[in-house]
């Protein structure tokens, strides 16, 4: 135990930031919470690299490219507070050994990975829809006029394809067996909720544009279910 505290203390630390951070805290609390994560997400990354654990390096890059206070992302309170939890619990989670010739058993590891697959399907999601836009925003800058087809082609369109593509997929992956019932129950999920947001949409809030991106994320995650069942994916993430 003191071995794994002694060589993890950054991730400890950064696992009780993340937690606190579900508080009312002031401004500062959050910047300094920015490049806490940004700089110990990078080196934890580094670190999983260098071990051969490249499923926990990209998650890691993942979260620091999130908390960057360099190119910030622009997300509401009750979003940041689930990406704050999700990513305190994968910093603890990774605290975990999970190799052979440990204690820990094959059974504990398959449990651990279970728990992780909502989680993780739903961080990917969120990520990856704040990616592409981050993406977009960086590459287009002075070239589409925000207003014009092509960029709601490639915000509302593009993001929700990828986000309800990467919802099933890593769900996918994470998955210790049975990897395609769980995409079918992942896409099932997704479907209901899109589903339910298009009545709300459509019948209370009278938002139809929202209509655009709702849709996209179905398409998404049926196709990568799809693609899933032709065995077109393989391989686990972690």
């Amino acid at each position: 135990m003191k071995k794994l505290i002694k060589e993890n203390w950054f991730k400890i630390l950064v696992v009780i930031l993340l937690f606190l951070a579900l508080a009312d805290n002031p401004y500062g609390y959050y910047q300094f919470l920015r490049w806490a994560v940004l700089i110990i997400g990078s080196y934890s990354a580094y670190l999983s690299y260098e071990k051969g654990k490249n499923g926990w390096a990209w998650i890691f890059v993942i979260i620091a490219i999130l908390f960057n206070p360099i190119i910030p992302f622009y997300l509401s309170r009750d979003i940041w507070q689930i990406i704050d939890l999700i990513s305190g619990v994968l910093f603890l989670a990774s605290l975990i050994k999970v190799e052979k010739t440990l204690t820990m058993n094959k059974a504990i590891k398959n449990l651990i990975r279970w728990i992780a697959v909502l989680p993780l399907s739903f961080l990917g999601l969120i990520l990856s829809f704040a990616l592409w836009k981050i993406i977009h925003n960086i590459t287009s800058y002075g070239y589409i006029d925000p207003n014009s087809w092509l960029n709601i082609f490639f915000i509302e369109i593009m993001s929700n394809l990828i986000s309800g593509a990467a919802f099933v997929y890593i769900g996918f992956k994470v998955a210790p067996t049975h990897q395609k019932i769980v995409a079918a129950v992942l896409t099932f999920l997704l479907v209901s909720i899109s589903l339910i947001s298009l009545f709300i949409v459509n019948f209370i809030e009278k938002d139809y544009f929202s209509n655009i991106g709702i849709i996209s994320g179905i398409v998404g995650s049926i196709a990568c279910c799809i693609s899933v069942f032709k065995n077109e994916l393989n391989g686990k993430i972690i």
